[in-house]
């Protein structure tokens, strides 16, 4: 094993393990790995140097091709015989409640810091935006390696680094409640977004919505958009993540879009891996083809032409 060929195994190995994933590869991440372009020389080390072990039926093959795994990959996997009982079949991924010992706990109630939520954590990180002339500092807003949304002003932090770090922990405290949906609101004259918990009953804030948000989401968006629109966008956004997530059931705000679509593909996807114990929110949009890949995106850095205030909401579009 060449200098260069280890190196990249170890950047692997420590990726999986800052993560938080279990030190061994599920088929997820074989997949993960051979859309990123490993070789399979690669991918098959790792498999070794983890003792992974996976169980394929016949009927998994061509749809594992089809996700670009290679057949020598395949036939390694093929070769492994599984050592332990933790959901490691690609066709078995779901498993039935009254089968399974427990149903999966999909968060950790520690603090908003190290909430586990969809196999990962929210998250905020600088976003380059393609088509822009100059370096701009804004931060998407992740969840378990999905982008929800983007910040593109500070607001009245020092910074939007700033904000979308106090964005991140309201998103936290929103998960110790639990099931809910979030709602656009006005309070004091400004635009916010808020969250609702059905069991607790309680509201939080979780973010303003700024005239300098609305104006950054229009330029991107070729249609109006005013901060009023814009908050009913999020709250419906992040209202449809926290149905597929939290509350276990389909989406349902933004489904009738055209791109809305997505995101009830991305909840099928959802519901076939997440009893995986490794498997991230980002292991099912893996699955998606790559137009949906890129409608997830475009639904998180634009406001589409077809949304459009409605009933649901409680606050109505200024003249």
């Amino acid at each position: 094993m060449n200098h260069y060929f280890k190196l990249r195994i170890t950047s692997v190995i420590i990726a999986l393990l800052l993560s938080g994933q279990a030190f061994s590869l599920t088929v997820y991440d074989v997949i993960q790995l051979s859309k990123k372009e490993y070789t399979d020389n690669e991918i098959i080390a790792l498999i070794e140097i983890t003792h992974s072990a996976f169980e394929l039926k016949a009927e998994d093959l061509p749809r594992l091709m089809d996700l670009g795994v290679s057949e020598k990959i395949i036939q390694t996997m093929l070769k492994t015989t599984s050592k332990h009982t933790d959901n490691r079949s690609f066709s078995n991924a779901v498993v039935s409640s009254s089968k399974a010992s427990a149903p999966m706990t999909r968060y950790t109630s520690v603090n908003s810091a190290s909430l586990v939520i969809a196999g990962g954590q929210f998250e905020a990180k600088l976003f380059e935006e393609s088509g822009t002339r100059h370096h701009h500092q804004h931060q998407m807003i992740i969840l378990a390696g999905v982008t929800l949304f983007v910040l593109r002003d500070k607001g009245t932090f020092s910074s939007i680094k700033n904000r979308a770090d106090a964005v991140v922990t309201q998103l936290g405290q929103a998960v110790l409640a639990g099931q809910g949906t979030f709602q656009p609101e006005t309070l004091e004259g400004k635009h916010v977004v808020m969250f609702y918990g059905q069991k607790t009953q309680q509201s939080r804030v979780v973010l303003n919505v700024s005239s300098t948000d609305a104006y950054a989401y229009q330029r991107r968006s070729d249609r109006n958009v005013t901060p009023v629109l814009l908050a009913a966008y999020w709250s419906a956004l992040l209202s449809d993540y926290w149905s597929i997530t939290m509350n276990d059931v389909s989406p349902d705000q933004l489904i009738n879009l055209d791109e809305g679509e997505v995101l009830t593909a991305l909840y099928e996807q959802w519901k076939e891996s997440n009893n995986m114990s490794s498997a991230r929110l980002d292991d099912a949009t893996q699955l998606l083809s790559r137009q949906r890949q890129q409608n997830l995106l475009h639904l998180a850095t634009t406001v589409p032409r077809d949304f459009v205030l409605g009933k649901m909401h409680s606050m109505v579009e200024e003249p």
